[in-house]
């Protein structure tokens, strides 16, 4: 079932009113996921070895956690100003809070060779993995985590935000890119501070099946990549900033 009628079930086994949820549902944002079981087109894989432009060197201190394929991400499963095509090249410090995270944008035909981890530095290379496609949505918790006024309060918001949190997070999901980012249980917050200002570009679910003792050995670290509306229309894809949050 599509979140969007997940919620809408959830809610009315609540007692929400039909006016109340389709309030809420007035935040939903579209957002493109990325998982290793789904049957969706392949847009993209996990690990391997990063294929980057000549002059662009593999960030010191981190391993290529994913690389996602632009044109094959339509453009209507988000709502983030994104190149059409191209890649992006996602690397991460694999501590438990990575202080070195980077993302890479690629042009497309722009000329590459897939790196071995430079001499004198120490980074994992994971199994490459292949990650399938599929539309989504994202619903928030709080209004604060998004740009959207809905004006003043006038449905029980704590009760939306336990159908919310209710709805949980698919357990097969590896990437997503857009929409509103997770949680996990560390209790830090939210990546993006200013929804009027920046979006989450990005967010990597790394788990201890996949990346073994690295990123503190924990069950489940998330990465999210934030970027301003401005940097991001001008791709200056360099300014991403990061934010890692851990369950365990």
């Amino acid at each position: 079932m599509e979140l969007r009628q997940e919620f809408r079930a959830a809610a009315a086994d609540k007692g929400l009113p039909d006016e109340a949820i389709e309030w809420w549902l007035r935040l939903a944002r579209p957002r493109f996921e990325m998982s290793r079981t789904g049957d969706g087109p392949v847009a993209g894989r996990f690990g391997g070895r990063p294929a980057l432009p000549e002059g662009v060197e593999w960030p010191r201190g981190t391993a290529c956690v994913a690389t996602v394929d632009l044109a094959a991400i339509p453009a209507e499963s988000h709502d983030l100003n994104l190149p059409p095509d191209g890649g992006l090249v996602f690397f991460a410090e694999p501590e438990i809070v990575p202080e070195r995270c980077a993302v890479v944008y690629v042009p497309a035909g722009v000329p590459v060779v897939e790196r071995d981890v430079p001499e004198g530095m120490y980074a994992p290379v994971y199994d490459p993995l292949p990650l399938h496609g599929r539309a989504g949505w994202s619903l928030p918790v709080e209004r604060s985590e998004s740009a959207i006024d809905l004006g003043p309060q006038v449905h029980d918001e704590e009760l939306i935000a336990e159908v919310v949190i209710g709805l949980g997070s698919d357990d097969d999901l590896q990437l997503v890119i857009g929409g509103y980012a997770d949680e996990s249980t560390s209790g830090v917050g939210n990546p993006v501070d200013a929804p009027t200002e920046e979006s989450l570009l990005a967010q990597l679910y790394l788990t201890d099946d996949l990346v073994g003792h690295d990123f503190g050995g924990s069950p489940l670290c998330l990465v999210s990549f934030v970027m301003t509306h401005t940097d991001l229309a001008a791709g200056r894809f360099d300014q991403a900033r990061f934010f890692s949050d851990f369950n365990g």
